[in-house]
Parts: structure tokens; C-alpha cells; sequence
């Protein structure tokens, strides 16, 4: 989503982020699911796109290094424009 809304490098940091912890969780199974996973390399290929090479290497570094609170907290702020960041919905 955020890749299709112009915000490439935030999509880059929380795909990269995702797919660390997704790999924590369930170590290489994201191949295994075939409709996430070509959704996951149709992401990727946008935000290579839109970024170039380099800067999507950087920002997916970024992204690895973020804790699973960090990352939550940067999709949080990201995607939910009206609810405050430590009130999230139930």
C-alpha cells in the first residue's frame, strides 16, 4: 500500500522489517504461500523501482535492523492519519 501511495522508502524499511520478523516466525515460508509471496515481490519490484538499487539497499537495512516495536510503531504512524500512535485500535 504505501508503495502504491508514493512513500517508497517507508514501504521499503516496513517490507524488509516484515520480512525479518516474518523469517523469526516461520523460517523460509514465505515462498510456501504463493498469493503473499508474489504480492511480497510485486511490492519489492516497486520500491526497487521507485527508489534505484541503492537507496532500496539502504533503506532495507534499515528496515532489518528495526525491532518488531520500532516497526510497528513506523506502520503505525504511516497508515493510521487519525488515531494517535499509543492508542491504537481494539
Amino acid at each position: 500500500m504505501l508503495v502504491r501511495t508514493g512513500r517508497p522508502l517507508v514501504a521499503t524499511r516496513l517490507l524488509a522489517a516484515a520480512t525479518q520478523m516474518h523469517e523469526v516466525v516461520y523460517p523460509g515460508s514465505l515462498q510456501e504461500q504463493p498469493a503473499n509471496y508474489m504480492e511480497w515481490e510485486r511490492s519489492v519490484a516497486l520500491a526497487r523501482a521507485a527508489l534505484g538499487a541503492s537507496a532500496f539497499d539502504a533503506a532495507w537495512a534499515e528496515g532489518e535492523a528495526l525491532a518488531p516495536e520500532q516497526a510497528i510503531a513506523e506502520a503505525w504512524r504511516h497508515t493510521a492519519r487519525s488515531a494517535p500512535l499509543d492508542d491504537p485500535p481494539t
